[in-house]
């Protein structure tokens, strides 16, 4: 797969997150969870970032806008159930609460459970506390509606810096290649010019054993000659 196909998948990838986020808005919704062995209404919702993601997110957006801390998230903890016990929300009433957020991972991403109680067994639910299931509902829904676009701002910016430098790794490994090339090419005329003067070198060398031969056999001769000529002079 060459390198515009790779940068088309991975664009259309992050453009098909952006414009499902008005979509995934809508996915906050009614649900159910078991706590204290009972099932218990809650608000559910399900979204593309990693549980570990949201929790942090979720735990900082809490402190800030209704200062209270949930516990279960942090320094060398990282629980399914997150919890606040005996709090105020004053968005929710005067009455002291406990509120929870179940935060595991699932096929598409995240599901994300936000639920609370009044006391150990009076918990939020649309019939009896209407408003108040209501407006845990937007807590949640006001909540992703600031923290998705700057999540998947964060994605498409470091995306972009990761095909920025493939590019740059693209461009040195064709000016690598280049370079190789250039390299060869010179090679390949210093072997044929070695070739050249290997096979000029084979044919002095057989010139040579061939005037050896010559002057081997001429020395034979003449030393042949010259013996018979001192055996005539005793």
């Amino acid at each position: 797969m060459n390198y515009q196909k790779i940068t088309s998948i991975i664009f259309t990838f992050l453009i098909a997150n952006v414009l499902s986020l008005s979509g995934q808005m809508y996915e906050v919704k009614e649900g159910s969870i078991i706590h204290r062995d009972n099932a218990r209404e809650c608000i559910e919702v399900h979204v593309d970032p990693e549980p570990k993601t949201i929790k942090g997110a979720w735990k900082d957006y809490l402190k800030d806008n209704y200062n209270f801390k949930l516990k279960g998230f942090g320094f060398l903890t990282n629980k399914d159930l997150l919890s606040a016990e005996d709090i105020q929300v004053e968005k929710l009433g005067d009455k002291n609460l406990n509120f929870y957020s179940n935060i595991i991972e699932d096929k598409k991403g995240t599901e994300m459970k936000v639920f609370a109680s009044f006391g150990y067994d009076i918990y939020i639910n649309p019939k009896d506390y209407a408003k108040e299931f209501v407006i845990l509902k937007n807590m949640v829904k006001e909540f992703y509606a600031e923290f998705l676009p700057d999540y998947y701002a964060g994605e498409i910016k470091d995306v972009t810096k990761r095909i920025a430098k493939l590019e740059k790794e693209r461009k040195s490994t064709k000016k690598d290649i280049e370079d190789n090339q250039k390299d060869i090419e010179d090679n390949k005329e210093k072997i044929e010019d070695l070739q050249k003067e290997n096979e000029e070198l084979a044919e002095k060398l057989k010139e040579g054993k061939e005037k050896l031969q010559t002057a081997t056999e001429r020395k034979s001769s003449r030393e042949a000659k010259l013996k018979r000529i001192q055996e005539m002079v005793k």
